[in-house]
């Protein structure tokens, strides 16, 4: 019997982009993922530290995080430089949240990241998720093009 030489076909699960949310209020937690798993298209992850988002990273190949400023054992900046120390994942977007954004406005700025503050609005934060994403194509676009 000859092998299935049919191509394989590629699915909009498959070509769809992945989260990572890291928060550890359970109740923000639901929040996020509900609003991502039913308004979009997106795979998403939940960690509910810094600890397991870095051994989550291991398994799936996030196109952007959400990271919640203050999480227990290390803050959403820290874990945001852990992660973009990590050679595959030094490109990939990150979303702050943060229910007092002004104390850490500075830091936020300075690690030229997003930030969005707690209590947000879900179709800003929707928002916001498709321009990162659309931002991220374009400069992977432009990059592919300087190559060739």
């Amino acid at each position: 019997m000859l092998p299935d030489t049919e191509p394989m076909v590629v699915t909009e699960a498959a070509a769809a982009k992945v989260i990572l949310v890291v928060e550890d209020d359970g109740a923000n937690a639901e929040l996020l993922m509900h609003v991502l798993l039913q308004e979009t298209p997106y795979q998403v992850y939940l960690a509910p530290d810094g600890i397991a988002a870095l051994q989550l990273i291991s398994h799936v190949i996030p196109d952007l995080f959400i990271l919640d400023y203050r999480l227990p054992g290390m803050s959403g900046i820290e874990l945001y430089e852990c992660l973009h120390a990590h050679p595959r994942f030094n490109q990939t977007p990150a979303l702050i949240l943060s229910a007092c954004l002004e104390g850490y406005q500075e830091e936020i700025e300075r690690h030229k990241l997003v930030a969005l503050a707690k209590p947000f609005d879900v179709d800003e934060l929707l928002a916001l998720i498709a321009k990162m994403f659309d931002q991220s194509l374009a400069s992977q676009q432009s990059l592919l093009s300087a190559l060739s």
